[in-house]
């Protein structure tokens, strides 16, 4: 099989959820918990699940519109630099669309 164009890793993403008079963090929201895949070249990929259930969190997380908690979420031989947001100029983004 080719190499993976995209590959995910362990990913999570927790949102704090805050509470009392000083608004500290009083738990998190586990809104993506160890999601792990690989899509390769000339694959179709298709993230399907309930409402609510973190399908759009996997895919602005991928994007890097939201930071991650934890995991590793690769491109290919060519991977962006840690600090890159994809924008309609990066090439791997005009690829990559979600719907609601």
């Amino acid at each position: 099989m080719s190499e993976a164009l995209i590959q995910v890793d362990h990913l999570k993403k927790y949102f704090p959820i805050s509470g009392g008079i000083f608004q500290k963090t009083v738990g998190h929201v586990k809104a993506v918990d160890d999601v792990s895949f690989r899509i390769h070249r000339g694959e179709s990929f298709g993230l399907v699940g309930e409402s609510g259930c973190g399908k759009s969190t996997i895919g602005r997380t991928i994007l890097r519109l939201i930071d991650k908690t934890e995991g590793k979420v690769l491109f290919g031989p060519a991977n962006p630099p840690s600090g890159c947001k994809f924008h309609t100029r990066c090439p791997i983004a005009s690829d990559i669309r979600i719907y609601r």
